[in-house]
């Protein structure tokens, strides 16, 4: 691994910050890994609650699918993703269900995009 990759920097754009991540797991590149991991596993059946809550018009779950899909990314510094599910909890939480709604499309868009890059990342570090 090069000095380069030793060292985590922001991924793509904003999109999450990584070199945060991993302070957070006190310098831990095997721990950072595995949350990374954990997060691509768990990622698709968060969305996929995040979607049923929508369909079924379900504010509780909605709320609960948002608020874990913010833990989720904030162990990456995702502050855009992060600030979304954090106003699609908020808007569930006080009975806005088609505002909440109105932002699930961004949502998972921030979401895939994060996804994309630690994917990316984990190739980098592997190589």
């Amino acid at each position: 691994m090069s000095a380069e990759q030793d060292q985590p920097s922001e991924c793509l754009d904003g999109v999450c910050d990584l070199s945060v991540a991993l302070q957070r797991m006190d310098g831990d590149q095997g721990l950072l890994l595995e949350v990374i991991e954990i997060f691509l596993e768990d990622n698709g059946n968060t969305l996929l609650e995040l979607r049923a809550a929508i369909e079924k018009r379900e504010p509780v779950v909605l709320q609960r699918a948002a608020h874990t899909i913010k833990g989720a990314v904030g162990n990456f510094a995702a502050k855009r993703s992060g600030d979304i599910a954090l106003q699609i909890e908020s808007l569930s939480k006080g009975g806005q269900l088609d505002a909440a709604i109105a932002l699930a499309a961004p949502l998972e868009r921030e979401v895939e995009t994060l996804a994309n890059a630690l994917v990316a990342y984990r190739r980098r570090v592997a190589a």
